[in-house]
């Protein structure tokens, strides 16, 4: 019986974490600061990401409350290919980004949130 009961407990939490892998948060707006180079994006879940393309290493930082909540790594290639992608999805009122913080992977959708 305790055996069913580990079992059962394991199978349900496994379960709520395969529904909440990616969650979805609408890009509103863009700044670029032209002395440093770096955009800040924003949505209602964070202060503000910053993208910097011109620091030694490229990152994403996601800022909470005024605080460093995660940084994510990403080559210049791709940092210039985000800042373009993400500037034109603004304007034209389609950009979501996909986060599956379980695996530590984003996604930017040139189309609405769901």
């Amino acid at each position: 019986m305790k055996k069913f009961f580990l079992l059962a407990l394991v199978l349900m939490s496994s379960a709520g974490y395969a529904e909440e892998d990616w969650v979805s948060h609408p890009l509103t707006k863009f700044e670029v600061n032209e002395d440093s180079g770096r955009m800040k994006i924003f949505t209602p879940k964070y202060d503000y990401i910053e993208l910097d393309c011109m620091s030694f290493i490229n990152e994403l930082s996601f800022v909470y409350n005024n605080t460093l909540e995660r940084k994510v790594v990403v080559d210049s290639y791709q940092c210039e290919y985000l800042g373009e992608y993400i500037s034109e999805g603004i304007k034209n009122g389609e950009a979501c980004l996909k986060m599956d913080i379980i695996n530590n992977k984003l996604l930017f959708e040139d189309k609405k949130c769901e």
